[in-house]
C-alpha cells in the first residue's frame, strides 16, 4: 500500500489550480497566512452568505464540544475558519461583527474569519473551493506535520450539533485507518416539514434516490454533502 504524506499531497493539489482559483487564494491568505497550529487536528470550514442571524449560534455549538468521555474538547485542537462572502451589488449584514462579537465572548475559541466579494453570485461548489484551498495553503505551510489533519465542512445555519460531533468524525478515522472521507445526516428542523409538506416530500425523493446510488457498487459514486461531510 502506498504511504501519503499530506504536505506532499496538498503541494501538487495546488499546484494544479487554474488562474480564478489560484487569484482568489493568493486574496484570501493576504488576509490571513499563519499555517495551521502544530496542535490543530480538526479544521472546520464553514462558508457564511448573509448569515448575521445565525453564525453566533452556530460557533457557540462548536464551544460546547466534548470528548466521546465526555471531557471538554481542548479547543487548541481545532480551529474553525468562518468564509464571509457576498457579491458586489449585495447590502452587507452583520455577519462579521456577528463572528467579532463571538471571538471576544470566547477567547479561547480559534477562530478565523475571511472574505471575499464576488463580482457575480458563485456557485457553492466555488465558494467551499475557495475555503478548502485557503486551509489546504496554510496546512501546506506548517513547519512540522506530526498527524493528518481532518478538515470538516459544515453550514452557518447548523442546528442541533451534537456535542460529540468533531470526537465522532475523529474516532471514525482513528478506527478506520483507509477511510479517506465520511459524510453525515443532513436533514431540516422537523418544525420546517410539518410546515411545508412539500420540503418533506421532495427531500425524502432525494435521499431515497441518493441512497440508491451510493449502494450500487457497480457505479461507486461517492456523495459528500458540503453541508456536513469530512476528509484527510
Amino acid at each position: 500500500k502506498a504511504k501519503l504524506s499530506q504536505q506532499d499531497e496538498i503541494s501538487w493539489y495546488l499546484s494544479t489550480l487554474n488562474e480564478e482559483d489560484k487569484n482568489d487564494l493568493e486574496g484570501l491568505i493576504l488576509q490571513y497566512n499563519k499555517p495551521v497550529g502544530a496542535d490543530v487536528k480538526t479544521v472546520v470550514c464553514i462558508p457564511a452568505n448573509m448569515e448575521a442571524l445565525n453564525i453566533y449560534q452556530t460557533l457557540t455549538q462548536y464551544s460546547q464540544q466534548k470528548d466521546l468521555r465526555g471531557n471538554v474538547l481542548d479547543p487548541k485542537t481545532y480551529e474553525i475558519v468562518v468564509f464571509d462572502n457576498r457579491t458586489a451589488d449585495s447590502i452587507r449584514d452583520n455577519t462579521k461583527e456577528e463572528i467579532q462579537r463571538f471571538m471576544k465572548d470566547h477567547p479561547d475559541m480559534n477562530i478565523i474569519t475571511i472574505e471575499q466579494v464576488f463580482p457575480t453570485r458563485p456557485s457553492i461548489g466555488r465558494v467551499r473551493r475557495n475555503l478548502t484551498n485557503f486551509v489546504f495553503k496554510r496546512l501546506e505551510n506548517r513547519s512540522v506535520a506530526t498527524t493528518d489533519v481532518v478538515l470538516v465542512s459544515n453550514d452557518a445555519d447548523t442546528i442541533e450539533l451534537p456535542q460529540t460531533y468533531l470526537a465522532t468524525i475523529a474516532d471514525t478515522f482513528t478506527n478506520n485507518q483507509t477511510l479517506d472521507a465520511v459524510t453525515g445526516r443532513y436533514d431540516f428542523p422537523a418544525e420546517a416539514y410539518k410546515n411545508f409538506p412539500v420540503l418533506f416530500a421532495t427531500e425524502r425523493a432525494w435521499q431515497l434516490m441518493d441512497a440508491i446510488v451510493r449502494h450500487n457498487e457497480q457505479s461507486a459514486i461517492p456523495q459528500l454533502m458540503g453541508a456536513n461531510s469530512a476528509l484527510r
